[in-house]
């Protein structure tokens, strides 16, 4: 009877006192974007932090959903220093959670990423799933840019991380990528560009690290490639010139159900990589002579197609193995799957061995469909 009267007794103790952790969302100072660079004068990391204020302090009216932001900096010897430096002239609790961006300067990425990596890593509120970018120029100035649709510059980035036509890395894809033998990790970068008088975000290529350290950049086009050869290209739709003499004839095919599958091969002392991709198309736009109707053109437009994306991938495999050496493509891994014992022996020289690597293309496209008209208006 004495144990019932004690367990009542705890009962009412916890209803009465509620959660005793819990935090009161008042109480929070919410980050949505998180922005570390350095300072080239003292050289100390500059930590950029963009809070979630429910109302819009600065009245412009452009902000949605009920709310905008505001961004403050400060530095620090590390991200742990300036982030307890920001919180003491700040009176509510810094809280990371909700966290949509992460950025990191193109001159801090050049010293090495590590420091704020390891932070964010080890961090138990930061989201896992958070987008990671690499920013050229301001950091600032991205971070206090205001969108005329979406609420703050963290959710566009992060919209923009997300549609299918951009290379997408979050803080868990990073990690991984870190602690792969080869030491090589890929970053989208984003920089503030002008246009029609107007400045707005836009991923201008894709940043190659090497052991945490920034050491070269891809092109738009090199990036595409990139998505090819690791199979992160669900649709694409490329336009090919059918008469090398008639550049305005051109003949648009979308793509979809991509795969790109890698095949390593070691044959005696030499290793090899056969990259296979396959996936199903069909025309968007014909402003040629070429009359798709027929069998025959149609066979020659999937090898002229094939020809397109076995160039567009090796326009990136040779930079990597020759003006990088960094497997950013993921050849050690396939390598160490498919031949456990002998990467064990070699792993130490892939630095070596990685540019010898003989790479070959291999394309299966099947274009089944013509579109909904027959002949284009310039067949003969």
């Amino acid at each position: 009877m004495q144990y019932k009267r004690w367990l009542v007794f705890i009962l009412i103790a916890c209803l009465l006192t509620g959660c005793w952790d819990r935090k009161e969302i008042n109480d929070l100072a919410i980050i949505t974007g998180i922005g570390v660079g350095r300072t080239p004068e003292s050289n100390e990391l500059e930590l950029i932090l963009q809070f979630y204020t429910p109302v819009d302090s600065e009245g412009g009216g452009r902000s949605s959903g009920g709310g905008s932001s505001i961004a403050r900096k400060i530095q620090g010897q590390n991200m742990t220093d300036a982030a307890s430096r920001l919180q003491e002239s700040t009176p509510r609790h810094l809280f990371w959670g909700h966290s949509q961006i992460f950025l990191m300067s193109e001159a801090l990425a050049r010293s090495g990423i590590q420091e704020p990596l390891d932070f964010m890593t080890r961090h138990p509120e930061p989201p896992e799933r958070i987008n990671v970018f690499i920013c050229r120029g301001d950091l600032e100035k991205l971070l206090h840019w205001k969108p005329a649709v979406e609420r703050d510059s963290s959710v566009m980035l992060q919209e923009i991380g997300n549609l299918d036509n951009s290379l997408q890395v979050t803080l868990l894809d990073l990690f991984k990528m870190t602690i792969n033998p080869s030491g090589a990790s890929i970053l989208p970068i984003v920089e503030m560009t002008l246009e029609s008088g107007e400045e707005f975000p836009n991923i201008i290529g894709t940043a190659i690290l090497k052991n945490t350290r920034l050491i070269g950049v891809a092109s738009k086009s090199q990036t595409r490639g990139i998505r090819w050869v690791t199979n992160k290209m669900d649709k694409a739709t490329i336009t090919l010139t059918p008469d090398s003499k008639a550049k305005n004839e051109t003949i648009s095919i979308y793509f979809r159900h991509i795969n790109t599958a890698m095949e390593p091969k070691i044959v005696g002392n030499e290793w090899q990589m056969n990259i296979k991709t396959t996936a199903t198309g069909i025309v968007l736009e014909n402003n040629s002579k070429l009359n798709v109707t027929k069998p025959e053109h149609m066979r020659q437009l999937q090898v002229m197609a094939g020809e397109h994306i076995a160039e567009r991938i090796m326009g990136v495999v040779h930079p990597a193995q020759q003006r990088w050496n960094t497997d950013f493509l993921g050849f050690s891994s396939a390598f160490r799957r498919q031949y456990p014992k002998i990467w064990n022996k070699n792993k130490a020289n892939w630095d070596q061995l990685f540019p010898k690597v003989a790479v070959q293309v291999e394309t299966d496209l099947l274009i089944n469909h013509s579109g909904l008209t027959n002949k284009s208006a310039k067949t003969d």
